[in-house]
């Protein structure tokens, strides 16, 4: 394989992201999800997974979807640090970090083919990541409904004895 030198143009094999918004895979876009309690009741709530803060649930989230980043380059420095595997690191633009075989190639075609495939890497590993954090994000339903739940017998009982002090305080009116 022929090596590079400063001048050389070529392509870098990057991914990026891009925003989009989809339906909330938890309320479907309805802003609510319904807990059943352990007494087989339902509670609906507000879903807390599209929640937007003081705008409250949106029926729908912000997600990235991971695609390749083409670009051509022009090979602007070249360094080499002493490792086991002697690689020499490439720099374009001011920024380091471009590989041969790994991120810098020489046609188009070979650099969309590793970006592409860097993207769904890096998709797969966050999606893993992402099952592990949203399996977690049950017990913020059964909390909610909880407190809920509690707050409302509360406020019951609290009315029902607000009601029993009017009824004697217009009796004693009399």
């Amino acid at each position: 394989m022929k090596k590079w030198k400063v001048g050389d143009q070529g392509w870098s094999a990057n991914f990026g992201n891009r925003q989009k918004e989809i339906k909330c895979p938890v309320c479907f876009g309805k802003r609510q999800v319904t807990v059943i309690l352990g007494d087989d009741s339902n509670v609906v709530v507000p879903c807390k997974y599209c929640d937007n803060g003081y705008e409250g649930p949106r029926g729908y989230v912000t997600e990235y979807e991971y695609c390749k980043d083409v670009k051509p380059v022009t090979i602007d420095k070249i360094t080499t640090e002493e490792s086991s595997d002697g690689a020499d690191q490439y720099c374009m633009d001011g920024h380091y970090g471009y590989y041969p075989d790994k991120t810098l190639f020489r046609t188009k075609e070979e650099a969309e083919i590793v970006a592409t495939e860097r993207a769904k890497q890096y998709k797969r590993d966050q999606d893993t990541r992402a099952i592990h954090i949203k399996k977690e994000q049950n017990k913020t339903y059964t909390w909610n409904a909880g407190y809920h739940m509690r707050e409302a017998k509360r406020d019951r009982a609290s009315a029902e004895r607000h009601e029993q002090q009017a009824i004697i305080c217009k009796e004693r009116a009399k």
